[in-house]
């Protein structure tokens, strides 16, 4: 079976959980599953049938085979030309990219696990820094309680330590900049002192170099979430079932030396041309506004069978004295939502992650789901575009975007 999606980091996966499966029948007849939620004016429109829609496949009209309402994981209604099982089993993959459990992201948690969460689901937590499965409440004889309690002390240390690396460097870098400044003040005559041959050395070899470095350090902790995210698309990819998957991932500021001051800086300390390149590549890439690949890792996460919900957490930023903040997370706002509309999830921000939650989790509680059997499959790798139509006037229609033909 193949799915399409929901993580980080992650992080970032779930929320239309069923997206588009593959059941192969036999060895030339392959089924396609589509996911879809229809809402007309914010409310879910729980009465359509299977004439209600209309499904193209790269631009050319499908033949539905069945259509399923399901309610939470309850197969409420039934419309079939063929006959389908569709597996409405849960597992909740809920990823927390944040900087301290708050009071609004535990009643975020009691609000799902007091209303959502069912004895027969599954659920898995990914922390900044490990992942838990916490067994269904059937399986094991736990309360509700007793779960929320664990994630509590679970994700309360892990939020700390795994975003210890990032803190840390915005702390060194933070502090070489204050030096910086100091440094330049004194060489341009607006801070009292004199910098002998000895403190001008240091600042070439050894604050410009830390610097450089710090910054590199940055570079490679956002590539990282690349790698991370196709990691995550390859192994919902493999889970069966109905995966639902909210992200919830806090916005991070990067500290930034004015771009001016740097020329200056660079100038007055005859650096050589190899630190001037790697300085200004390092400020061309922090001012540019797309470094990771939409539409590959959309695709990726269309191709998994899974929804993802993108909680975007934006708290006030902390003050750094003397240097400025730029937004680092506008970057992976825009793939992450990208790949909840990828999948048919739901995105939005806010400070307040309870209210996310609720909203996400309310968008994700009823679902249709398609069956049709592509005209002219060919399995030759290629991504497949699908389009969901309803034919019903002011409606708005979620679904995956398509799937790889392998």
């Amino acid at each position: 079976m193949k799915g399409i999606t929901a993580a980080v980091l992650c992080v970032l996966a779930g929320v239309t959980m069923l997206a588009q499966q593959f059941l192969i029948e036999s060895a030339s007849v392959i089924n396609i599953e589509v996911p879809v939620r229809v809402f007309h004016d914010g409310t879910f429109v729980g009465d359509l049938t299977l004439a209600d829609f209309e499904v193209h496949e790269d631009g050319v009209k499908q033949k539905l085979d069945a259509v399923y309402l399901v309610n939470k994981k309850t197969v409420a209604r039934r419309d079939e030309k063929r006959a389908f099982t569709p597996d409405t089993s849960r597992t909740f993959y809920l990823f927390f990219e944040v900087r301290k459990y708050t009071q609004s992201l535990h009643q975020a948690i009691q609000f799902f696990m007091e209303n959502v969460f069912l004895p027969e689901d599954d659920l898995i937590l990914i922390s900044p820094s490990k992942t838990y499965r916490l067994k269904a409440i059937a399986k094991e004889g736990r309360t509700r309680e007793e779960i929320q309690e664990e994630i509590r002390e679970l994700l309360r240390p892990d939020a700390a330590l795994g975003n210890s690396e990032f803190r840390s460097t915005l702390a060194d870098i933070a502090e070489i900049s204050r030096e910086f400044r100091s440094f330049f003040q004194i060489l341009m005559g607006e801070q009292e002192g004199e910098l002998d041959e000895g403190e001008l050395i240091y600042m070439k070899n050894k604050l410009l170099v830390d610097y450089v470095g710090l910054t590199v350090r940055l570079r490679t902790l956002r590539q990282a979430d690349e790698l991370r995210l196709l990691d995550l698309a390859r192994y919902l990819d493999r889970q069966d079932g109905q995966n639902l998957v909210f992200m919830f991932y806090e916005k991070k500021l990067i500290p930034q030396i004015d771009p001016y001051l740097w020329d200056r800086l660079l100038n007055m300390l005859d650096a050589t041309q190899y630190m001037q390149d790697i300085v200004n590549q390092e400020i061309e890439f922090n001012a540019r506004e797309e470094y990771l690949d939409h539409t590959k890792i959309a695709q990726a996460f269309a191709d998994t069978s899974t929804s993802v919900h993108f909680l975007h957490v934006s708290p006030i930023p902390e003050n750094v004295p003397d240097v400025s903040m730029r937004e680092a997370g506008s970057e992976t706002f825009k793939v992450l939502a990208a790949i909840s509309n990828a999948t048919g999830g739901y995105a939005a921000s806010s400070a307040n992650p309870d209210s996310l939650f609720r909203a996400a989790l309310a968008a994700s509680e009823n679902y249709y789901l398609l069956y049709y059997t592509p005209k002219n499959y060919t399995g030759d790798g290629k991504f497949k575009y699908i389009r969901v139509d309803v034919m019903r006037q002011g409606c708005k229609v979620t679904h995956r975007m398509g799937y790889f033909a392998d």
